[in-house]
């Protein structure tokens, strides 16, 4: 192109390695000296330099930008993003450079107003209002899809306050009837154990009672039996008596035939000193003594005769007791047998009623048991229904404090689920 010196080739050399050098950052700093002998290669020489000087100071303010771009990469590295936007340290860094930080700038701007939001849907959800959905106006991608998963998860959580209050309102309402039910319950079970109390006393005086009945039972089946021997033993008697009777009116009527005979005796007896006497009269003097025992035999023999009849007068009269004691005894065998009989029944149904009672007093004692063993479980009943009202009362409290809780908070389908309970 044009002729130089050798020299002059090795200094341009020189002074381009050197150029080359500084651009490609093996040294700092560079100086190219401009001691040619040649002007057009001092002139070739200033150029460098000033080349040399004006890249050093687009290099100088890209260090500066970039240091501050790496400065502020790191805020917002380590979370910050308040103040992560930065100004154009110096006029004279590349394009590309300012170019980047104008992207950066916006790009950090957009990422704050996100956060912005993101911040303040937040902290809507840790206040407990779930009513506004996050947006993401101007992002696509995973910015977007982030955004739908935060208003998914938020509607999700709207889902289980909104299942958490019909939860409340329906244990509210479910443990408002549980104590209304477990007041009436431990009313009833104490209203049940007093009345219960009452029977079991009733019961007590009413075994007592039985108790005393069987006893009394017991005794008249005793005295039942002792008036059946007695019975049994009068029945003896009265045959007895019976049988004697009939001998007597046996030896009544033999003494009655033989008075019949004494007295026939003392017909003939008569007739033959009447007769006596008559032939001692129609004898004389001679049958006079004879006339005197023959009257005396007649004297005796109207005596037997008037003794016989007194003896018969008896005897009759005795055969008439004798025979009304028959029939008496008859009938009073005939009475005994009927007393026998009927105290025969009498037993029987004292037997009845002995064993009646017996079992009735059994059958009580169980009842007695039935009625101490269910007094015990109706007292059981009483103390667990006071447990469950007192339980009833503490799960009341518990329903209402979730019932506050979850009323505090804001979200979609609250005023719907409400207006429900209403």
């Amino acid at each position: 192109m044009f002729d130089i010196s050798k020299s002059d080739y090795l200094i341009l050399k020189q002074a381009i390695q050197e150029c080359r050098n500084f651009v490609l950052e093996k040294v700092n700093e560079t100086t190219i000296s401009s001691d040619a002998r040649s002007e057009r290669v001092n002139d070739l020489l200033n150029d460098l330099n000033q080349f040399a000087r004006d890249y050093k100071n687009i290099r100088d303010a890209n260090y500066i930008q970039a240091g501050m771009l790496a400065m502020s990469v790191f805020r917002a590295k380590t979370g910050e993003l308040s103040n992560v936007s930065m100004a154009l340290c110096t006029q004279n860094g590349s394009s590309v450079l300012k170019e980047t930080t104008n992207f950066y700038n916006g790009l950090m701007t957009r990422l704050k107003e996100l956060f912005v939001e993101i911040e303040s849907g937040f902290s809507r959800i840790s206040h407990n209002d779930l009513r506004t959905p996050f947006r993401s106006d101007g992002w696509n991608h995973d910015i977007r899809t982030l955004n739908e998963h935060i208003n998914e998860l938020q509607e999700i959580i709207a889902e289980q306050y909104r299942h958490q209050l019909t939860s409340a309102l329906s244990l509210q309402h479910n443990t408002d009837q549980l104590s209304h039910y477990s007041d009436e319950m431990s009313s009833s079970a104490n209203e049940q154990a007093a009345s219960l109390e009452e029977t079991a006393a009733a019961i007590e005086e009413l075994t007592s009672n039985v108790a005393s009945n069987a006893s009394k039972a017991n005794n008249m089946l005793r005295v039942a039996q002792e008036a059946k021997g007695a019975s049994e033993h009068g029945n003896k008697i009265a045959q007895e008596s019976f049988i004697v009777m009939s001998e007597i009116e046996s030896a009544t009527e033999a003494i009655n035939q033989a008075v019949e005979t004494i007295n026939n005796i003392a017909f003939q007896t008569n007739i033959l000193s009447l007769n006596a006497a008559v032939e001692a009269a129609t004898a004389g003097e001679a049958g006079r003594g004879f006339a005197v025992v023959a009257q005396e035999v007649r004297n005796l023999a109207n005596r037997s005769a008037d003794a016989a009849k007194q003896i018969q007068s008896v005897a009759h009269a005795a055969r008439e007791k004798s025979r009304r004691g028959v029939h008496a005894a008859q009938n009073m065998i005939d009475s005994f047998v009927t007393i026998s009989e009927k105290i025969a029944l009498t037993d029987q149904l004292v037997r009845d009623v002995s064993g009646a009672s017996q079992e009735q007093m059994s059958g009580i004692n169980q009842i007695n048991d039935a009625v101490h063993l269910l007094d015990n479980i109706t007292q059981q009943n009483a103390k667990t229904a006071n447990n469950v009202a007192s339980l009833s009362g503490l799960v009341q409290e518990l329903s209402d404090d979730m019932y506050s809780e979850i009323s505090s908070k804001e979200f979609v389908g609250k005023e719907q689920i409400l207006a429900s309970k209403n």
